[in-house]
C-alpha cells in the first residue's frame, strides 16, 4: 500500500529516487500525494505502474503544481483494469489544464465511485475545449463533438467511417474522432444493450465523402429503431455487399417504407452488388 505516503507534505518540492518504487503489487494509492501543494509530479508519475491498484481516491487532491498529466495506458503503465475508486482523484487541482487519455472511464465496469473526480479543477480544459459539464466520472472520457469530456485524446491521422451509440441515437460518421468516441466499424455488430437502445439512426453529411464498398451488418438487429435521418449521405455506387443491412427478427420487423421513404433522394444504387 502507498496510501497517504506523502499525505499533507505541503512544503515538499522534490522526491529523489522515485524511479526505484516498484508498484506492480500496490493496490492502494489513495491520498498518496494529498495536499502536496508545491510538488511538481508531472514527470514523477508519468510511468506509474497501476496494474493492481483499486483505490485512487484523493490521490492528487489539492496538488496545485500539477498542470498536465498523461494517464494513457502503455502496457502496465497507467493500467486502469483494476480501478474501483477514483472519487476526488483530482479535486482542487486548480492549475491542472490537460489530462491526456484516450480511454473512456465513464463506461468502466469496475469503477464504483467517481464522485467529484474533477471538482474545483477550474483550469481543466478538454481536448475540444470543454470547460464545464459536471465534476464526476461521467466527464472522464476524451472530449469530442458529440459528448463533452475533460480528457484530451488523440485523433486518427485520417478520416474513418464508424458508428457510435449515444443515448437512443446511432450516429454514423466519417471523420478523425473515432478514437475519441470509442466508435466501431460500420460493419461490426453493436452489443446487445446498444442495439436495444437505438430508436433513431443519424447519418452525418460527411459520410457522403466516404467511398464505401460494404455496408454489411451496418444496422443489424436494431429491433426498436423507427427512424433514419440522412440515409441519402450513404453513397452506394461502389458498394458490393449489403448483407443483413436492415436485418431484424420477424417478430419485430419495422416497416421499410417508414425507414426508407420512396423518394428520389433516398434511392439506393445497387449496380455493383452481387445478386442476392
Amino acid at each position: 500500500s502507498m496510501r497517504s505516503l506523502f499525505y499533507n507534505c505541503q512544503a515538499l518540492k522534490e522526491i529523489k529516487g522515485a524511479t526505484y518504487f516498484n508498484t506492480t503489487s500496490v493496490t492502494d494509492m489513495a491520498c498518496m500525494f494529498y495536499n502536496c501543494q508545491n510538488l511538481d509530479m508531472t514527470k514523477l508519475v508519468e510511468d506509474l505502474d497501476t496494474r493492481s491498484v483499486t483505490d485512487m481516491s484523493y490521490m492528487f487532491y489539492s496538488c496545485e503544481k500539477l498542470t498536465t498529466l498523461n494517464i494513457n495506458k502503455r502496457g502496465y503503465i497507467w493500467d486502469k483494469a483494476s480501478w474501483q475508486k477514483v472519487n476526488s482523484m483530482f479535486k482542487y487541482c486548480s492549475n491542472l489544464k490537460t489530462i491526456y487519455c484516450n480511454e473512456d472511464l465513464s463506461k468502466s465496469t469496475t469503477i464504483t465511485d467517481g464522485t467529484e473526480m474533477f471538482a474545483y479543477c477550474s483550469s481543466l480544459v478538454g481536448g475540444k475545449g470543454t470547460t464545464s459539464g459536471g465534476s464526476g466520472l461521467a466527464m472522464a472520457h476524451p472530449d469530442n463533438s458529440l459528448v463533452p469530456g475533460y480528457f484530451t485524446g488523440e485523433e486518427t491521422s485520417t478520416n474513418q467511417l464508424y458508428k457510435i451509440v449515444v443515448g437512443d441515437i446511432l450516429h454514423v460518421r466519417y471523420d478523425k474522432e473515432s478514437t475519441l468516441m470509442g466508435g466501431i466499424s460500420i460493419n461490426y455488430n453493436l452489443n446487445e444493450d446498444d442495439r436495444n437502445a437505438v430508436k433513431t439512426i443519424k447519418i452525418d453529411p460527411a459520410v457522403a465523402n466516404a467511398q464505401i464498398t460494404s455496408i454489411d451488418y451496418a444496422f443489424y438487429n436494431l429491433s426498436n429503431m423507427t427512424k433514419v435521418e440522412g440515409l441519402q449521405y450513404i453513397k452506394t455506387e461502389y458498394v458490393t455487399s449489403m448483407k443483413y443491412l436492415f436485418y431484424a427478427p420477424l417478430s419485430k420487423q419495422y416497416t421499410a417504407t417508414k425507414i426508407i421513404p420512396p423518394t428520389s433522394q433516398h434511392r439506393i444504387i445497387c449496380s455493383k452488388v452481387a445478386p442476392l
